[in-house]
């Protein structure tokens, strides 16, 4: 009785051996597959193209938290646009604290966008969202196609306007935006405070030439045959 007692221990011995052993085999594999996945994720997540996509969704946060002051307000209302050689339409709302909204549709569906003035390029930047449009990538289930949009007023007959830049999106794709609405941008008054500055008279709808300095260029390219007979009148106010 006592040998096959013990030969018994030995043998339930043996199996927990192997037991132990193959558990260690397998949590190799899956902790190794763990490893593998959470290095594809990282380096997925962090490539050029995403690092670059991030800065340009955190500029526009910032930007929405804390807009320029935007020297001509573009009108609001339904835009036309050009872009990736195709023609669609987006409506725009302006505002003059500087912030931008409105909603649009294309060939990758309906979205709705959000976005700021940033004073130091002169740009109206915004981020475009589509719900109804998503890829499967390695770093997340699923990600939903968000297009950033940075464009510039650039000089156009009176009575138009006219926003020109570039786009990209989180799906690698970008290209070139051109946006044209016939209504005439809105000069917005001047921030200066606590001394005494020139004010063109009139506005820009009623005299192109009626802008501020640093929309020297703008008017300069609309040439002699659409620049206003004479410059216009300034009157000194103490802002």
């Amino acid at each position: 009785t006592t040998n096959n007692s013990t030969n018994s221990g030995s043998g339930g011995g043996g199996g927990n051996v192997v037991g132990i052993v193959i558990g260690s085999i397998i949590g190799v594999f899956f902790g190794s597959s763990v490893c593998v996945w959470i290095v594809q994720v990282r380096r997925c997540c962090t490539t050029p193209e995403a690092q670059s996509f991030r800065e340009k969704r955190e500029r526009v946060e910032r930007l929405r938290a804390s807009p320029g002051h935007p020297p001509l307000l573009p009108p609001s209302g339904v835009w036309s646009v050009e872009a990736d050689g195709t023609n669609t339409q987006v409506s725009l709302q302006f505002t003059p604290q500087g912030l931008v909204s409105g909603s649009g549709s294309d060939a990758d569906g309906a979205y709705t966008l959000m976005g700021a003035y940033d004073a130091e390029t002169g740009e109206w930047v915004w981020l475009e969202h589509t719900p109804g449009k998503v890829r499967q990538i390695k770093c997340q289930s699923q990600l939903e196609l968000t297009t950033f949009v940075a464009v510039k007023l650039v000089p156009v007959a009176p009575g138009q306007t006219q926003l020109s830049g570039d786009f990209a999106s989180n799906f690698a794709m970008g290209g070139k935006a051109e946006m044209k609405i016939g209504v005439t941008p809105q000069q917005m008054p001047t921030q200066d405070q606590g001394h005494a500055v020139q004010v063109p008279v009139g506005n820009f709808a009623q005299n192109p030439m009626v802008a501020p300095p640093q929309y020297g260029a703008f008017n300069a390219a609309l040439g002699p045959e659409m620049a206003a007979p004479a410059p216009p009148s300034y009157e000194t106010k103490v802002a």
